[in-house]
């Protein structure tokens, strides 16, 4: 089953059809209530990528 979809930017709708199902969002409504989760997820491999390049340069320095 596909659904079709119309967002109108000017209402601030998002409708979608399942069939003979209708759903639709109002965007201005639902931003008003944001989740309470805050979570933040995130990888800090910056440290280990410096070390690495400062190891190959100074291995190359050695070879020079």
């Amino acid at each position: 089953m596909t659904a079709r979809t119309k967002i109108d930017v000017h209402v601030g709708t998002l409708s979608m059809e399942f069939g003979d199902n209708l759903m639709q969002f109002n965007i201005f409504e639902a931003m008003k209530h944001p989740t309470e989760d805050h979570s933040l997820f995130g990888i800090d491999l910056l440290d280990e990528i410096v070390e690495e390049y400062f190891q190959i340069n100074s291995s190359n320095e050695d070879i020079e």
